[in-house]
C-alpha cells in the first residue's frame, strides 16, 4: 500500500514547472498569452555572529505560484538567481497568482541559510527553515497586471536572535543599513526598461509604470 506522503508527492511533482536555480542574464521575448515576472531581494544581517552586511547580488530566490490550465490548478515553482543589482525576473509565465517562496543566502562567517515562508495562512511570516523547502502553500494574491506580475522589493532583516523581519516595497527611497550603506531602489519597471531597452516586454513594462506616481 502507497503510503498518503508518498502519493501527495508523486501528484505534486507531476503538476511542478520545479527548475533547478537558473540565472537571470537572458530575458527572452514575450509568447504570447505569457506574463513576466519581476523583482528585487535586499538581505541585511544587523548583528548576526556580530556581523552587520547587505547581500543582494547572486542570491537564490524560490518564485512560486498557481495558475489553471485545462480547468485544473497546477502548481509553479522555479529557483533563480538575482544579478549583481538583486534583481530577478522569470519571463513566459502563465497567467496566475505568485509570491517569493524562499532566499537562500550565503552569510559571510557561516553556510547558507534559508528564510522561507509557509503562506498557509494571511499572516504567515518569513523565517528560517531547511534548506530543502516544499513547494506549498496557498495565500498567493500578485497576479499580473498588463502582462507583468510585480513582485516588488523584497527586504529581509535577519537579528541576532535568528528573527526576520521582512517588508515588501514599489520603491525604496535612500535607506540606511545597519552597516551604513545607502540604500535606494527605483520602481521595478524602470530598472528593467534601462537595462533591456531592446526587449518587447518593454511595450508592458511602460504601460504599467505610467500607472504609478512619480
Amino acid at each position: 500500500m502507497v503510503k498518503n506522503g508518498k502519493m501527495l508527492f508523486i501528484f505534486l511533482s507531476a503538476l511542478f514547472i520545479l527548475n533547478c536555480a537558473g540565472t537571470t542574464s537572458m530575458m527572452k521575448e514575450p509568447i504570447e498569452g505569457k506574463n513576466l515576472i519581476i523583482g528585487s531581494i535586499i538581505f541585511e544581517n544587523n548583528g548576526k555572529n556580530n556581523r552587520n552586511e547587505v547581500f543582494f547580488d547572486n542570491l537564490e530566490v524560490a518564485i512560486m505560484g498557481y495558475y489553471e490550465e485545462n480547468a485544473k490548478e497546477k502548481v509553479f515553482g522555479k529557483w533563480i538567481y538575482t544579478d549583481e543589482n538583486g534583481y530577478f525576473f522569470i519571463p513566459n509565465v502563465p497567467a496566475g497568482r505568485y509570491a517569493v517562496k524562499a532566499i537562500r543566502v550565503n552569510m559571510s562567517g557561516q553556510s547558507f541559510i534559508t528564510v522561507a515562508n509557509e503562506f498557509r495562512t494571511m499572516v504567515d511570516n518569513y523565517k528560517l527553515s531547511p534548506e530543502n523547502i516544499a513547494f506549498s502553500g496557498t495565500y498567493f494574491d500578485t497576479r499580473p497586471t498588463e502582462r507583468i506580475v510585480n513582485l516588488k522589493h523584497n527586504y529581509f532583516t535577519i537579528f541576532p536572535n535568528s528573527e526576520i523581519r521582512y517588508g515588501s516595497y514599489d520603491m525604496i527611497a535612500e535607506f540606511t543599513a545597519s552597516n551604513g550603506e545607502k540604500i535606494s531602489r527605483p520602481l521595478i519597471f524602470k530598472y528593467f526598461i534601462e537595462k533591456y531597452p531592446e526587449t518587447g516586454w518593454n511595450e508592458y513594462l511602460n504601460k504599467v509604470l505610467s500607472t504609478y506616481k512619480q
